[in-house]
């Protein structure tokens, strides 16, 4: 093949690649934005399969009174000098459970 044939079909080659790239790349953006869409709505979904999970537990049907003597046991026999406090333990389990422990004073009386 002669050079300057070469050059130019080496020249339209190049071209075309760099098109596809483009094309690739607008396609990898699109996707990469549907994919923070799907991850976001995931969240939210599965935050909101665990709530109403929550709710369906039969613990939740208890009485906060109830929960309270059962919180107030725990703290009552946890062992001294345990590296995690009961009464923090039991506040990271759920938005109720941490109302509850927040609000009873007794559970607080040895900070």
């Amino acid at each position: 093949m002669i050079p300057e044939k070469l050059l130019s079909t080496l020249r339209q080659e190049v071209c075309a690649l760099e098109n596809r790239r483009k094309e690739l790349l607008v396609r990898l953006e699109e996707t990469n934005t549907s994919l923070v869409e799907v991850q976001t709505l995931l969240t939210r979904k599965t935050a909101q399969a665990h709530t109403v999970q929550n709710i369906l537990a039969p613990v939740s049907r208890l009485p906060d009174e109830v929960l309270l003597a059962i919180f107030e046991e725990a703290v009552r026999s946890q062992e001294q000098g345990q590296v995690t406090r009961t009464e923090i333990a039991i506040s990271y389990t759920s938005h109720h459970w941490r109302q509850v422990v927040v609000n009873a004073p007794r559970l607080w009386n040895s900070l």
